[in-house]
């Protein structure tokens, strides 16, 4: 039994399947540069967060302008109910 394949349909199915492996390659890539971007972010957001220089951080604030002293930096974003409802979490 001999197949009745042409060259060309072989070429064809080989290029397919090279560029299915290019497009997990370029989205694995991707994933990871968001990743790291948005670890950049959070790690930038903490340090410059005012909890973090304060003596006795841990601890409910006394007064409040203590309170807005330590609201004052950038607050993290919160995803809309309807990201929340579809199970997407905050990346920035």
């Amino acid at each position: 039994m001999s197949t009745n394949r042409s060259p060309m349909k072989d070429t064809n199915d080989r290029a397919r399947g090279v560029a299915l492996v290019i497009n997990r390659i370029a989205r694995r890539i991707g994933s990871v540069v968001a990743e790291c971007d948005h670890a950049q972010r959070r790690l930038l957001q903490l340090r410059l967060s005012p909890d973090s220089y304060i003596h006795d951080g841990e601890h409910a604030p006394s007064s409040y302008g203590e309170f807005l002293y330590r609201t004052s930096g950038p607050l993290q974003h919160e995803p809309s109910a309807r990201d929340r409802a579809a199970g997407r979490h905050s990346r920035r």
